[in-house]
């Protein structure tokens, strides 16, 4: 997968009080668990807008450069993020044998 380009506007800083660990208590993070780590964005809708979203990254700065640190990258089904669209996105890392 490649993360090259990136949609204007939609590099973020993760929600205030993220990363949350054990339970985040928000039901739309069907991933969560008390042995998870939890990272989320939420986007509103005047945030940007694209009609091709199709992947995602979490690093560790908010200007990646060629020593940057990736946490996570995922793809979704492509779909379109509207200008009525809020998004929000989270990635549980859980941890084995915990």
């Amino acid at each position: 997968m490649s993360t090259t380009s990136k949609i204007s506007g939609s590099r973020q800083t993760f929600t205030s009080g993220y990363p949350k660990t054990n339970d985040t208590a928000d039901t739309d993070n069907t991933g969560d668990a008390t042995d998870a780590v939890s990272y989320a964005v939420n986007y509103s809708a005047s945030a940007w807008n694209d009609t091709d979203v199709e992947q995602g990254c979490i690093h560790d700065n908010s200007s990646p450069v060629s020593a940057t640190k990736l946490l996570s990258v995922f793809s979704f089904t492509s779909f379109a993020k509207t200008s009525s669209d809020t998004l929000k996105v989270f990635v549980n890392h859980a941890f084995e044998n915990q």
